[in-house]
């Protein structure tokens, strides 16, 4: 039967352009009168086609008509970035950064009167870092309200701009690998930018490996690691068991003055005793290797979140590693003040690499690595779990009951060897207590329960009820295991795992009684390894939340409503710009629309329903 392609054209528009006919007729109208080469295309269209007879040969008319309008659809090009000047234009941001980062020495140096004896005691074993104050004297000392030696509002003054400065730039390189990932590179232009990101990646680590070391809230992490393994190594000793009150001639001791026994992992212990063996009883040694271990997770980090998003999305691998590998947070939090974040971020990102290459058993080993430095990453291992539940549906009987055992069999080698040498005096009411030290907090510091338990208002005794710790933990954990439920229903691939894995760590990092900084560098890599646009937002809203508590903390105070601005606003301002930006979306799409159709440049495809092949039909 035959068919008017001029009506079909029309129903087209009228279809997916979300326009009145009255509309489209006027705006059709007034085309054909203004331009004059349009009659020639309606003489075409006026035309008429008979359905195509097995063996009959098509007709020209749909070729020239293509031919005749395919110039009027020429989009305009708009000029895009060359690979030279975003080579140079991220040059500049990493010169413009290495600065910012050596301007950064002599504000970590900076030693409170509170306890200064063991602080200058651990400045003087990294000694390196006051060689290379000279960029302070540009950048701080020639203002004298950003001079650090001029009191305390000065320093506090200089890590705002600094870190502002540094949050700016980042931003910049960022946009100059968005707009890279438009553009069709050669593997030699790939390997070029990504050799330029990952060579100022490692000129920035290795300025925070020789960076100034005080005792502060945020190096305690890296002093607890260093007892432990003292503990473990010389005094061969279990840190489950044992306070570290026993010790009080060690130095980490001295500075520390804690009476907690260990909350990591073992593996955590493990590799706390390896850098202390490493070291040879050396305190500098054995700090500089904590570096050293930040250093390198850092660049493998990068290298594999590249391989990572390569296999998701690759326009994204550009912008992605730039916002991890050039990150102040993650440089200042993960190598200058090491926290075990990054360590985690590796043994996460190999589990990953692993499974997106259908090596199951090997990307299950380095997860159950994960959550053995951190328990608290048990919760991401029944998400990936269902991967290999899916992966081994296709599999017979028998054999996939082999392989279901000898999963069992690794997973319970691997927890048995990692437990294995801390079991004496500990067992199971041990493993029991340290869970409940990961999961159950007794206080509040630093997150919204703790800003909602300090308001400066009269609030309700059932309020109160819900808002203590205890309770508040309680509630935290449903909500977490409740939306744990929810992504095992719809966890179907590896994509998925990591979009849910992503929400699953920031819903802990808002809803436990306790937050730090650092607890926000494990869901940034894992939402740019997800490559999901809202949860790259969010993280992208996080970051400058992470750096002004971190900018807060500096101040060694406790402000009560520290998360209101750190947690509480960041996820307002995201949620706005997604309301913001779904409504402009909509009214450029419809106004977009429009203007094409009266300009003569509505491109007409194929609908999805006709691309897709067609069911056949059922035959009685």
């Amino acid at each position: 039967m035959a068919m008017d392609v001029l009506l079909l054209e029309r129903f087209l528009v009228i279809e997916y352009s979300a326009i009145s006919t009255n509309e489209y007729f006027s705006l059709l109208g007034e085309t054909m009168q203004q331009r004059p080469e349009n009659q020639r295309l309606e003489q075409l269209r006026s035309q008429r086609t008979q359905s195509a007879l097995p063996g009959a040969t098509i007709s020209p008319v749909g070729i020239a008509q293509q031919e005749a309008i395919s110039p009027m659809l020429q989009p305009e090009t708009k000029k895009r970035l060359t690979l030279p000047w975003a080579v140079f234009q991220l040059t500049v941001l990493g010169l413009l950064l290495e600065l910012l980062y050596l301007a950064l020495y002599p504000l970590l140096a900076f030693v409170s009167n509170a306890d200064a004896v063991s602080q200058q005691k651990l400045a003087d074993l990294l000694p390196w870092g006051s060689f290379l104050f000279w960029p302070s004297t540009f950048l701080l000392t020639y203002f004298p309200w950003l001079d650090p030696a001029r009191g305390e509002a000065n320093r506090t003054n200089a890590w705002l701009l600094v870190l502002v400065l540094a949050f700016l730039c980042l931003l910049l390189a960022v946009s100059v690998g968005v707009r890279m990932q438009r553009v069709r590179l050669s593997t030699g232009g790939r390997r070029l930018l990504l050799g330029c990101i990952l060579l100022f990646a490692a000129l920035f680590s290795c300025t925070m490996v020789f960076a100034p070391l005080t005792n502060t809230v945020f190096t305690q992490d890296l002093l607890l690691s260093g007892l432990y393994g003292r503990m473990v190594a010389l005094y061969h000793v279990n840190p489950y068991v044992v306070a570290p009150t026993a010790f009080a001639q060690d130095f980490f001791q001295q500075a520390l003055k804690t009476q907690q026994v260990a909350q990591y992992g073992p593996v955590w212990l493990d590799i706390s005793m390896l850098a202390t063996l490493f070291a040879q009883n050396s305190l500098a040694q054995e700090l500089l290797t904590f570096r050293l271990l930040g250093l390198t997770a850092h660049l493998l980090n990068c290298f594999f979140l590249w391989a990572i998003l390569g296999h998701v999305k690759p326009e994204r691998r550009f912008s992605g590693v730039l916002l991890y590998a050039w990150n102040p947070l993650v440089l200042l939090l993960g190598v200058a003040q090491p926290h075990q974040e990054l360590v985690l971020v590796l043994l996460l990102l190999l589990a990953v690499f692993f499974f997106a290459h259908n090596a199951s058993l090997p990307g299950w080993v380095f997860l159950l690595l994960a959550a053995l430095c951190n328990l608290l990453y048990l919760l991401l291992v029944p998400l990936f779990l269902m991967i290999l539940v899916k992966r081994t549906r296709v599999l017979p009987a028998g054999r996939r009951f082999l392989w279901w055992l000898g999963i069992l069999l690794v997973t319970g080698l691997v927890v048995v060897l990692a437990y294995l040498p801390y079991w004496p005096g500990w067992g199971i009411g041990g493993i029991l207590q340290n869970f409940l030290q990961v999961f159950w907090s007794g206080t509040a510091q630093n997150s919204l329960d703790a800003a909602l338990l300090h308001l400066p208002v009269h609030l309700p005794v059932p309020l109160l009820w819900i808002l203590a710790p205890h309770h508040w933990t309680v509630a935290s954990l449903v909500i977490i295991g409740g939306f744990l439920l929810f992504g095992l229903w719809l966890a179907d691939t590896l994509e998925v795992v990591l979009f849910f894995a992503s929400w699953q760590l920031l819903l802990t990092i808002l809803l436990l009684p306790v937050y730090w900084p650092w607890y926000v560098l494990v869901p940034l890599v894992l939402a740019l390894a997800s490559a999901n646009g809202k949860m790259r937002a969010l993280v992208g809203f996080l970051i400058p939340g992470a750096l002004l508590c971190y900018y807060f903390l500096q101040w060694q105070t406790v402000w009560s409503g520290l998360a209101l601005a750190c947690l509480a606003l960041p996820v307002v301002l995201w949620g706005w710009s997604l309301f913001f930006s779904s409504t402009w979306q909509m009214v450029r799409a419809k106004e977009d629309a429009r203007l094409q159709v009266s300009a003569g440049l509505r491109r007409f495809s194929r609908p999805p329903w006709l691309s897709r092949p067609s069911r056949p039909g059922s035959y009685r």
